[in-house]
């Protein structure tokens, strides 16, 4: 068989993905087939993020068209961009072009455009919310000179305390200000620690004259800003190639060189611990070949480069949107390689997984194309499985496959392969599991946003093939849920993360022990034991994900094993605010409750300190620990009271509660289908197009049909999207039709496309009605859904040499919003 473990350790998420990027040995032996660790294939995808340049309407990017097309297609859900405060246009193409493909923008808050940080935050709140990710709060700051050091460390506490002092952009990261140079130690030093006032740190690790991604240049980064943000996340704002040959600090990389190396760029980040990374950028600027204008993914023209096809074929292959899960590890072994192999394996909601191998070398030397020589190796599986092998640079279709194979064979090399395991052919396991895989010691702060669910959740358009058209009247995929109890997530099985601990690891499930992991004992407060929890010692800090429960508890006290000594204070912090305190507890006393809301929170800081007077004898439990989140209650809510957007309208505009009518707004009747009447809907003419928010949402329903008040004339069809795939499809309804059904499932989507089209025919006497339009929504998480913010972050001026780009008149856009 093959064997799948659920494990759920300290490793077990993209917080110790520093632990999955592992140098493969050569000769590794296949007789003992060790459980890996799987990390999510969507959360893959979700770090993947592009800058772009969306105010530089004097180039490429003046085309919003060709720009909306080519992210869609491509798949990314996060864009890095900066205006200051003044581009209403462009705020209104993130808001309401790319919002409806699940597309958010991190904002660089530059003070290059005279802006104050609370001017910059009203921007964001007003302009962006919810499409904004994050805010990094200034771009290269180091080139500034003088004491910009000073100026920075200043500028970013402003920005943290105008963003986070507002109930309406609170929970959107702050990234800290970004570097020029990644190397220089000492600039870190001079910024200082910020950790009380970011989220995470930045990153522009261009790997330049080295020509590839290095586990030396993600170390360097990693160790810098520890200085900075401890214990924090790292977000790569920027980093790429240029493939401009004039003006260059040093020879660049031919296309083809760089359309495999970039893909291999985001693996080596995402596995070793950078959260989010954006490569710089969407499209040439200029139609010269200069440096600093050709680090596009696009040409001047807009053709794509091979790096836009190979980064999007490997998003089209990974992407798997859904409710949040925990991925499980495989057993298998990968036998050959060298010092140069990487692997990375990722596991997808329905139980496959994907499994990347390539090797770690330059494909250029500055003078000429290196063409490094592959290695062989064969992954054996503890089972057969039916297998698929991928190459991004090759392409969407897989260039082998088996079925029911324990081993597949293949060649290592620069051109990242992505072997596709599917172990549903094989038997279910009735063989005891092996062993339980000691945990890694957990290395880096949970990732700035949590992968799955994304508030991204919606479309994936660049994925090339669309699902199957729902049938008109299909129940949605997976039920709503309904009231319940209460469900709870024991801590010590979600994807903790040590920060510190005052003497050996933190152990799970077990008392703090001694200096060694796994040497704890049963859990034990004043005589009681417990079975589950955190064993510690001040002074110690755990990052725990809340995963969107509500109330956090434990049983907290100093363990027996310090007999009557040690005293310590135990904490829980969201971010720099402490939401509970168990005063100081001292060896012998019996344990306390100890009681957090944690609603609407990514994760929250479990804090023990010495109380003190110093750390002797301060083993400290967090016993039987738990998340509690109450069962979802769901409630109907009428679309039309929803802030819906109207993308087009064929005659007049749309209607709230009134069929379509003539020209003008207001003139429409009440909604009639069929001699059925409705009291709320929306009245809209083929072909017609409005963008419905669905956060927090479970089922889309409506009656749909043609208005009574053009009698049997008219032919439409319903149609209901997802990004660019369809969910939903009415068929063909005319004006002697009776109200027909149309259902989609929109669990985890942020917006959907109601589309109706003329049915071919023409749009003369197409008046339609979304009937009783509704959404089904669990009221529990709405709040939480709202506020949850994915991170990345922005760009406000060309690259540091860059010629200053003249920014072009404002694009007038033609939108509007509807709705309470």
């Amino acid at each position: 068989m093959l064997r799948t473990r659920a494990l759920t350790t300290a490793a077990a998420a993209v917080a110790a993905s520093a632990a999955a990027l592992v140098a493969i040995p050569a000769n590794a032996s296949a007789a003992v087939l060790p459980a890996h660790q799987a990390l999510s294939a969507d959360g893959f995808v979700d770090s993947i993020g592009v800058a772009t340049h969306l105010t530089y309407t004097n180039t490429p990017y003046g085309n919003y068209d060709m720009v909306e097309k080519r992210l869609a297609d491509l798949g990314v859900r996060h864009i890095r961009d900066g205006w200051g405060t003044g581009s209403a246009y462009a705020s209104d193409f993130v808001r309401n072009r790319l919002q409806k493909y699940g597309i958010g923008v991190t904002m660089v808050m530059d003070p290059r455009q005279n802006a104050t940080p609370a001017a910059l935050k009203d921007m964001v709140k007003n302009q962006l919310v919810p499409g904004a990710d994050a805010v990094e709060s200034l771009n290269e700051w180091d080139t500034q000179g003088g004491d910009w050091a000073a100026y920075a460390r200043n500028w970013t506490i402003q920005v943290s305390r105008a963003v986070k002092g507002d109930p309406a952009t609170r929970s959107i990261p702050v990234l800290a200000p970004s570097f020029a140079d990644t190397n220089d130690t000492s600039k870190y030093q001079a910024l200082g620690d910020l950790s009380a006032y970011v989220d995470a740190g930045t990153s522009h690790d261009y790997p330049g004259n080295q020509y590839e991604m290095t586990d030396q240049i993600i170390g360097t980064v990693k160790r810098n800003w520890s200085i900075v943000a401890p214990g924090k996340p790292v977000v790569a704002t920027e980093t790429g190639f240029s493939t401009g040959t004039q003006q260059a600090p040093y020879a660049t990389m031919p296309e083809a060189q760089v359309a495999t190396t970039l893909p291999r760029l985001f693996l080596e980040h995402y596995a070793g611990g950078i959260s989010r990374t954006f490569t710089y950028e969407l499209l040439d600027q200029f139609r010269d070949p200069l440096f600093e204008s050709n680090f596009g993914l696009l040409r001047y023209d807009g053709t794509p480069k091979p790096s836009y096809t190979a980064l999007q074929s490997m998003i089209g292959l990974l992407t798997d949107k859904g409710p949040a899960f925990t991925p499980g590890a495989l057993d298998y072994s990968i036998d050959g390689g060298d010092s140069s192999t990487r692997s990375l394996l990722l596991e997808k909601r329905d139980g496959t997984f994907y499994l990347a191998v390539w090797q770690q070398q330059p494909q250029f030397n500055g003078s000429s194309v290196l063409n490094p020589p592959s290695t062989s190796v064969t992954v054996r599986l503890d089972g057969p499985a039916d297998v698929a092998v991928y190459r991004p640079n090759s392409g969407t279709a897989p260039l082998s496959s088996a079925s029911s194979t324990q081993s597949v064979t293949l060649d290592s090399s620069t051109s990242t392969a992505i072997i596709k395991i599917d172990p549903s052919s094989a038997p279910t396991a009735s063989a005891p599991a092996a062993p339980p895989v000691a945990p890694a010691p957990p290395v880096a702060a949970p990732p700035v946003v949590a992968p799955a669910p994304p508030v991204a959740s919606a479309p994936a358009p660049s994925t090339p093939t669309a699902a199957p058209t729902a049938p008109t009247t299909a129940p949605p995929a997976s039920a709503p849920p309904v009231s319940g109890s209460t469900t709870t997530t024991e801590v010590s099985r979600t994807a903790w993360t040590q920060v510190a601990n005052g003497w050996g690891p933190v152990e799970k499930d077990r008392s703090n022990g001694e200096a060694a992991a796994g040497d704890g004992r049963t859990l034990t407060i004043a005589g009681k034991t417990f079975s589950k929890g955190l064993g510690v010692h001040a002074p110690s800090e755990v990052v725990v994900p809340v995963g969107g429960a509500a109330t956090f508890s434990a049983k907290v006290g100093v363990d027996a094993e310090s007999g009557t000594k040690g005293s310590v204070d135990f904490q829980v912090w969201n971010g720099s605010t402490k939401i509970a305190d168990s005063g100081v507890l001292r060896g012998g006393a019996a344990a306390k409750t100890l009681t957090a809301d944690v609603r609407g929170l990514k994760q929250v800081r479990l804090v023990v300190t010495d109380a003190g007077d110093g750390r002797n004898n301060d083993h400290a439990d967090w016993a039987s620990p738990v998340l509690s989140t109450p069962a979802p209650t769901t409630a109907t809510v009428a679309v039309s009271s929803l802030g819906w957007t109207t993308v087009q309208n064929g005659w007049g505009p749309v209607e709230k509660d009134r069929s379509n009518g003539e020209g003008a707004l207001g003139d429409g009747r009440t909604l009639t289908i069929g001699g059925t009447t409705y009291a709320t809907g929306l009245g809209v003419h083929a072909g017609s197009e409005i963008v419905v928010p669905t956060t927090g949402g479970h089922t889309f329903s409506a009656k749909v049909g043609v208005d009574d008040e053009v009698g049997a004339n008219g032919s439409v069809d319903f149609q209901v999207w997802n990004g660019s795939t369809k969910i939903a499809d009415s068929g063909v309804v005319t004006g002697s039709s009776t109200p027909r059904t149309i259902t989609a499932n929109v669990t985890g989507l942020r917006s959907v496309r109601l589309v109706v089209t003329d049915a071919g025919d023409g749009t003369a006497f197409d008046h339609a009605d979304w009937a009783d339009a509704k959404l089904t929504v669990d009221t529990t998480a709405v709040a939480v859904a709202l506020a949850d913010k994915r991170s990345v972050a922005p760009k406000a001026t060309a690259k540091a040499g860059a010629k200053a780009k003249t920014k072009a008149a404002a694009v007038r856009v033609t939108r509007t919003v509807h709705g309470a």
